[in-house]
């Protein structure tokens, strides 16, 4: 009984951990894009403010 209830709930941690690291993954993909777009922000900031100097 109680080592059918730690296979359980080993399976069950299992599960959550792939889920976790699906959305890590996912979450790491989306934060790419507004990486570059800062980093470009910051360039076109910068450049703004070589031309007023």
């Amino acid at each position: 009984m109680l080592e059918e209830a730690k296979q359980k709930a080993a399976e069950a941690i299992r599960q959550m951990q792939a889920k976790l690291s699906q959305n890590a993954n996912s979450m790491r993909y989306q934060i790419t894009p507004v990486r570059k777009a800062s980093k470009t922000n910051q360039s076109i900031v910068s450049l703004i403010n070589r031309i007023r100097k």
